[in-house]
């Protein structure tokens, strides 16, 4: 190991994903580390004592920014995607649930599941569609209605963590909300799906209802995975 400056540790091929359940564990530590020659992992700078995955996250970003030049991150729908999963796995963690990665893409994102705890009385799991904007988006697609008790979770402003904030539909519901807002009469939507990014006051309000927060994910969970197996 090199004797240069000691730097957080940042090798992962998805390294904020490694950082919120550390973070959630209360376990980030310090590693000493340099750049390899050939490339692999990057060196940043120090990071302060973080306790919660928002802390890191507020630190990380800037020095990503900084090591990939002048591009803003937010242009990035990849870097927009890996932002928001895992702002979305940190929230629940804090709920007292595990998270696992699908192995292929079918359309399921990641799958939240309660394993343990006095409350249960058996395993409990639902599959999740995760949605992430650096602003906001609603959407909507038949596609993912073939999918029992899946959750659709929409993440906004993942790039600025104090404005985050987390809506989670099943299928049925985010169409409610759709009809309620008259765009299942779209064209859009006649061919199987519909988005917008304007959202105004009316949308707001009947999302609200499913804004999501650490505590209000363990019931979902139970509640969706409860109402897919009596499908």
């Amino acid at each position: 190991m090199s004797n240069a400056p000691s730097a957080r540790l940042l090798l992962l091929s998805n390294p904020l994903f490694h950082l919120a359940d550390q973070a959630m564990k209360g376990r980030i530590q310090t590693l000493g580390y340099s750049p390899q020659p050939d490339g692999r992992g990057i060196q940043y700078p120090p990071l302060k004592s973080a306790h919660t995955f928002s802390d890191v996250y507020r630190e990380i970003i800037p020095a990503t920014r900084e090591s990939r030049g002048s591009t803003p991150m937010t242009r990035d729908s990849q870097v927009i995607e890996l932002l928001g999963r895992n702002l979305l796995v940190a929230e629940l963690l804090q709920a007292g649930l595990e998270v696992a990665l699908p192995i292929r893409d079918r359309g399921i994102d990641l799958i939240a599941y309660a394993d343990v705890g006095e409350e249960l009385l058996e395993f409990s799991a639902c599959p999740i569609q995760m949605k992430a904007a650096s602003k906001s988006s609603f959407s909507i697609n038949s596609k993912y209605g073939v999918f029992p008790g899946l959750l659709i979770a929409y993440v906004w402003n993942v790039a600025d963590p104090g404005k985050t904030v987390t809506y989670a539909l099943t299928h049925d519901e985010a169409v409610a909300v759709a009809e309620k807002m008259g765009y299942t009469q779209t064209p859009s939507w006649k061919t199987g799906s519909y988005s917008c990014t304007r959202i105004g006051v009316r949308l707001l309000q009947l999302l609200e209802p499913y804004r999501m927060e650490p505590e209000k994910w363990r019931t979902k969970v139970r509640k969706v995975t409860q109402v897919g197996a009596r499908i």
